[in-house]
């Protein structure tokens, strides 16, 4: 098949979940199709073509088409009085819109994937001048993630705007919908929502390669890595730095706790309480900083979609304490620790950090868990598949 890979951002570096999941989508289309791939960037996503790797670019027509999305206040407050969603229309420009004409009229592509809400923002030049199957990788459901910002706030004119950008992402999310020929979700959660509401919906799981290395077990730190410019990983990291680990300190001041991700800077101006916190900026290799810094702790409390790092750690037998919210959808089995309230992260942290059986206990049961889900390779035939029933 010929196909057509937009993503709403640089996939290399790998700096985030998002990312990641491009890099397998991408990687799997590649394998038994011709792929053309078009990648937007912007100031906070440059493209650097030399952090592609060498056989993506051998092996796909790979460009970049910058992007102005820095916010623009005048911009923003029409998009509010005209109840456009801004979020959404930001990746959207007449240069990058023609670029994308141009390209799909001339080439014959029999499927154009949109990776992420924000590729859709070219969805109607491509209706408009191709007969192209058009599918909508969902990494989560968007407004979602806005929702549960505004249920959190405690600001009262801030909870009014985060409904109405929750509302405003929500119609744009329904009226891709209805434009697309198929839905791939990474979560079943997520699926739920799409079913009555397109034409056809398939849940795709993010692909995991399961290395040999095991994790061992006697490291009781606590840790989290993400990327600090998605607001939900800000907050959570924020309230744990902040509020939660001086009530651990006052239990066991010794206690460390390790940070790690990119946009770290927007995170270490807000961490107020620094007793044995350790700021790791962006790691090169993120797996072998799971690997190294003991309990992944996720208190995230907004936000949609399977987490990635989560879903990588539970490959590495790294053991998890995380909210419902955090872990939605991986809730088969005893693979992680639940906790919600203040008084549930101090009892369950110390109890992990009591016992490496049970550290050990979550890791297997975690690591067996995603492998018989998550296999790069059975969810790359499942992909080939999914195509296939799309064209035919």
């Amino acid at each position: 098949m010929n196909i057509l890979h937009i993503s709403n951002k640089p996939i290399y570096p790998l700096i985030d979940g998002g990312c990641k999941a491009m890099c397998q989508m991408l990687r799997a289309l590649m394998k038994t199709n011709k792929v053309n791939h078009i990648c937007l960037s912007t100031h906070k996503h440059p493209f650097k073509k030399e952090l592609y790797p060498k056989e993506i670019l051998d092996l796909s027509d790979t460009q970049s088409i910058y992007v102005e999305t820095r916010l623009n206040f005048f911009k923003a407050l029409i998009h509010l009085l005209f109840n456009i969603s801004y979020n959404f229309n930001r990746f959207y420009s007449h240069r990058a819109n023609a670029i994308i004409q141009k390209q799909i009229s001339e080439n014959n592509y029999d499927v154009i994937v949109l990776d992420s809400l924000y590729s859709c923002a070219y969805i109607d030049v491509i209706k408009r001048n191709s007969n192209s199957k058009i599918i909508y990788r969902a990494h989560n459901v968007e407004h979602r993630i806005w929702k549960r910002l505004h249920s959190e706030e405690v600001f009262f004119l801030k909870r009014i705007y985060l409904n109405i950008l929750s509302k405003q992402l929500k119609k744009v999310e329904l009226n891709i919908l209805k434009k697309v020929d198929a839905v791939w979700s990474i979560s079943e959660l997520d699926s739920l929502f799409f079913l009555d509401k397109t034409k056809h919906v398939s849940t795709l799981p993010m692909a995991l390669e399961f290395k040999d290395q095991l994790k061992e077990y006697s490291n009781t730190d606590l840790f989290f890595i993400g990327a600090y410019n998605w607001k939900p990983n800000l907050d959570a990291v924020v309230w744990l730095a902040n509020i939660l680990l001086p009530k651990l300190h006052e239990k066991d001041p010794s206690l460390k706790l390790h940070l790690a991700g990119s946009f770290s800077n927007e995170l270490e101006s807000q961490i107020t309480y620094r007793q044995n916190v350790f700021f790791h900026g962006f790691v090169n290799d993120s797996n072998e900083f799971m690997m190294k810094n003991g309990i992944f702790v996720m208190p995230i409390r907004t936000g949609s979609g399977v987490r990635i790092k989560a879903l990588e750690a539970m490959s590495l037998g790294v053991p998890i304490i995380g909210t419902g919210v955090a872990l939605e959808g991986i809730s088969e089995g005893e693979v992680f620790l639940k906790a919600e309230s203040i008084e549930q992260w101090v009892e369950k942290i110390q109890f992990l950090r009591a016992s490496a059986s049970k550290r050990e206990e979550l890791s297997i049961n975690a690591r067996e868990l995603v492998k018989s889900k998550f296999d790069l390779n059975a969810i790359d035939q499942l992909i080939q598949m999914e195509l296939e029933r799309i064209v035919a």
